[in-house]
């Protein structure tokens, strides 16, 4: 119910913008798939307090769902306005990348792909 919550409010502050950003996103997945690239699973939606900034729990959350997941392939999307490093650091590799524009703002969307249980 909360991805619902958060995904309509999106919308409504985004506007049109938001069926270009899925659209990407979509493309982009399609792609990795005419690639080979298998998928098990989507993390829709990783957040901590951000009263708890950098005390580790975005990185417990990850690291219980991965020994839940062990070798499934899971997938995320974010992007250049999020903290994508997060997942660069953690062994998530950028399988997919798209460039959009919003008016004259760039824009650049990511998609993730990890096996769970490799090392980093």
């Amino acid at each position: 119910m909360y991805v619902k919550l958060f995904e309509l409010v999106m919308q409504l502050i985004v506007g049109k913008d938001a069926n270009e950003y899925d659209q990407a996103n979509q493309a982009m997945l399609t792609e990795y798939k005419k690639q080979g690239g298998s998928i098990d699973g989507e993390i829709k939606f990783l957040a901590a307090d951000p009263i708890l900034k950098d005390q580790g729990i975005g990185s417990q959350l990850l690291a219980e769902f991965e020994h839940r997941a062990k070798k499934k392939t899971i997938y995320l999307y974010t992007d250049s306005n999020c903290t994508y490093q997060f997942y660069d650091y953690r062994g998530f590799k950028r399988v997919g990348q798209r460039q959009l524009d919003f008016d004259k703002d760039f824009f650049e969307c990511y998609l993730y792909a990890k096996v769970c249980g490799q090392a980093n």
